[in-house]
């Protein structure tokens, strides 16, 4: 399936195109659990009402270092 068919058919099921960047600035290591925290916040906050979102790559990287988290990004991704 395309990137484009699969886009409609979220935005179809979700009844919204919303797409929310999470570009959060650049956070010292020492700093980088605030961020993660304050995307897991947004998420949760926003999940309902957005057809994609989209990380930025220092978010990424980062969140893809814990166990937990790549659960939960796989928790979102599998709700779309």
């Amino acid at each position: 399936m395309g990137f484009r068919v699969k886009i409609e058919q979220t935005a179809k099921k979700h009844e919204s195109n919303i797409i929310l960047a999470l570009d959060f600035p650049f956070e010292r290591p020492e700093n980088r659990n605030n961020l993660l925290s304050k995307a897991e916040r947004v998420l949760d906050a926003a999940y309902p009402w957005l057809c994609v979102v989209k990380f930025n790559h220092h978010l990424v990287l980062y969140w893809a270092r814990f166990t937990a988290s790549k659960n939960r990004i796989k928790r979102f991704t599998m709700m779309a």
